[in-house]
Parts: C-alpha cells; structure tokens; sequence
C-alpha cells in the first residue's frame, strides 16, 4: 500500500539507525579486508536519508571492490544492506535504479527497459522486484556483463563480451549499475558526505 511520505521517512530514519558501520565487499559479496567505518545519517527528507560525512577506506592490494555494504556494528554484526559501486561520473540517468521486464525470454534472453541508458561492457546487479521471483536464469547479486545493448533492450553475460545468460521465464526485475574498482597495489577507496542514499522511494 502506499505510506505517507511522513511514515516513509520514520521508517528510512529507524533502518538508518541500524547501519552503524560500512564496509567493502568484493565481486562475490565476500567481505574486503579492510576496516570498517562508523557512519552517521542526515535525517530522512522526502523519503531519503543521505551518508552524513565523508569516509575512507585503506584498500589492500590485488583486489576488486564492488558494494559497500551496512553492518550494525564494528566487527560481525548483521549485514543490513548492500549497494553497488557507482562511481561519480555517472549521469542521473545512469545512476538510478532501473526496473526491467523480461518477456518471450526463451526465444530472446532480453532484459526489456525503456531507454535504460546502459552499454556494452557497463556493468550491472539484478535484484527480484516488489518481493517477487527473478526470471529463472538471473541470480540476484550477481554482477553480470551488459551485452547487446540496444535503446530500450539489453542481454547479461557472466563474461565481457560472452554469451547471452539463458533465460527461461518471464518476469519483472530491478537492476543498478555496477562499477567495480580494481586494486593492483594499495590504495584508498573514498566517499564524499551524501554519496550514498537510503531512500523509501525503492522500498
């Protein structure tokens, strides 16, 4: 049902007070060794509640960061959320999350989304919408290969430029890009104060 934009915030406001710390997760959502940050959350305002300062974090070397992701305390904890690297460089259109739908899927492994403004080789997670199953071949969390891509359509790989992943029913689907940074030595991964947004609007 829909809440009013008051509920909505209360509601950003209590899981925001959950999510103490962030972290760094790789390609396959294993933690980083790196150490995690305490955070602190701007009150919600018109359904979003945005990262209050800015953060940073020691980055070992030989390896991909991928999502940050919020835990409820310093060490183990809980994992309360996850979100995909995006990057700075992105338009508004690139960095909102996107719903798809995928229809005659055995006949076409396409992911259909009006003017989705992704390219080949961007990168991109696949998550269920609104609770309901993902089309039987997407595995949610994944980070695929965008490949194919065409105004309104695209296919996912598990490789760059690879084959088409295989899919066998239809269904609705909600994806965001994805820009892992890889570490050859060590170095520092940064996030400027409301660079990262919880917001009802994708509940």
């Amino acid at each position: 049902m829909p809440f009013a934009l008051t509920t909505i915030d209360a509601g950003i406001n209590a899981m925001a007070a959950l999510i103490t710390h962030i972290t760094l997760l790789d390609e396959s959502g294993a933690e980083l060794a790196v150490t995690r940050q305490a955070v602190g959350w701007d009150a919600s305002s018109s359904g979003v509640a945005l990262l209050a300062d800015a953060e940073s974090f020691a980055v070992p070397a030989a390896v991909t960061a991928a999502f940050w992701a919020g835990f409820s305390a310093l060490t183990a904890g809980t994992e309360r959320c996850r979100f995909p690297l995006q990057g700075n460089s992105l338009t508004d259109a690139q960095r909102r999350p996107m719903l798809g739908v995928v229809n005659d899927s055995a006949s076409t492994d396409t992911i259909k989304s009006d003017t989705h403004g992704l390219a080949n080789t961007n990168r991109v997670v696949i998550y269920a919408e609104n609770a309901q199953a993902l089309p039987t071949g997407i595995t949610a969390g994944v980070v695929y290969w965008v490949i194919n891509a065409n105004t309104d359509d695209f296919q996912i790989s598990t490789t760059s430029g690879g084959s088409a992943v295989a899919i066998t029913t239809d269904g609705e689907l909600f994806f965001m890009r994805c820009i892992p940074e890889s570490f050859g030595d060590a170095g520092t991964l940064s996030l400027a104060d409301q660079a990262i947004a919880l917001a009802g609007t994708i509940l």
